[in-house]
């Protein structure tokens, strides 16, 4: 309930009207304490004042009582508030019975839509941690682990109890996976080395709140990572894999923070990894390993990371990481070329 010294009546009455659900007067002006507020509650009602905009622009349900001025021309805008003015156009005589109805027809959010955050891992106790952490506010954490011989498995059970154990299948099978424990209406997938920033985690809110129609979202400068429950998949692919939707898809414009290296030390550990499990499944498939691939890939691929997806935003590191990822598309074509050397005639390798 949020208004001033001459609408206290009227709050007065509507909170005695609502006794279904607890009544919190909303006394504060700082504002990082109001939106804090806000967030949590289930329904706000109010004048023409700020709290009420806000609310409207949280997607928390909102309604807004008018006297003197218009609603139609002052709001609150959104998908889930109502208005009522008084019929003599000022405050004192709002028929609280109206705003009640008002209210009802509103109805508080209830928890009805909720959102899982599942991720997949395996000797990851030095990313994890600041993964699950920016995740808290969710209503479901998952990892499923595939054998960890580190501290993984007590990291993530600082933030859930939902660990679950499952042999590594390759890592389309395993997020798929990971999805499927997920019990939640929308399914955040996260990489360890993933961070969810705060525009990002309130625009995850915002969309769950809504419901949209969409079967998923991308966000910012990386693939489908929000799923609607059931509407999505990871491909099933040994790296590299990406998710794909039954529906519609949508586009949220903040980005995923990832913090994939700890130097380039790391980065040559783990991309030697990489590229022997994409090389087998292009050699098992019959391709790469020609001499584009040794040529012109690992040209179009820095360019590409370092300007068509945005790489020289992240300064000299990401120019750094652009020039990176160039010689590790030759790796991955020799290591094609390796093992149909090894194996001419084997199935699906082309001699």
């Amino acid at each position: 309930m949020t208004g001033g010294p001459g609408e206290e009546p009227l709050v007065r009455a509507l909170a005695g009207g609502m006794r279904t659900a607890p009544r919190v007067p909303l006394a504060t002006t700082i504002i990082p304490e109001m939106v804090a507020l806000l967030r949590r509650g289930g329904l706000v009602v109010g004048g023409d004042q700020g709290p009420i905009h806000v609310a409207a622009a949280l997607v928390v349900p909102a309604l807004g009582l008018y006297g003197p001025t218009s609603a139609r021309r002052n709001g609150p805008y959104g998908g889930r508030v109502a208005t009522i003015r008084s019929p003599a156009g000022g405050m004192d005589d709002t028929p609280v019975g109206a705003a009640l109805e008002a209210a009802t027809g509103l109805g508080p959010v209830t928890g009805t839509s909720t959102l899982s955050v599942a991720g997949i891992t395996r000797n990851e106790e030095e990313s994890l941690g600041a993964c699950l952490e920016r995740v808290v506010w969710a209503d479901e954490i998952v990892v499923v682990d595939a054998g960890s011989t580190d501290k993984t498995v007590a990291v993530a059970r600082e933030f859930t109890d939902r660990v679950l154990f499952r042999p590594w299948t390759g890592s389309g099978a395993q997020k798929n996976f990971a999805l499927d424990q997920g019990t939640g209406s929308w399914i955040l997938f996260l990489d360890a080395d993933q961070r969810v920033p705060e525009p990002l985690r309130d625009n995850l809110r915002a969309v769950t709140r809504l419901d949209p129609p969409e079967a998923g979202f991308a966000m910012a400068r990386w693939h489908v990572r929000l799923f609607q429950q059931g509407r999505g998949r990871f491909s099933a692919r040994a790296v590299h894999e990406s998710g794909s939707l039954d529906g519609p898809v949508g586009l949220l414009g903040e980005a995923l923070v990832r913090e994939s290296y700890q130097g380039v030390a790391d980065f040559g550990t783990r991309t030697s990894r990489y590229s022997g499990l994409a090389a087998g499944e292009l050699a098992a498939a019959g391709h790469g390993g020609g001499v584009g691939d040794l040529t012109v890939r690992p040209r179009w691929r820095f360019a590409r990371m370092s300007l068509l997806q945005g790489g020289f935003l992240d300064g000299w590191r990401g120019f750094v990481l652009a020039m990176l990822y160039a010689p590790y598309v030759v790796v991955r074509a020799a290591k094609v070329r390796e093992l149909r050397a090894a194996c001419p005639a084997g199935p699906g390798v082309a001699g």
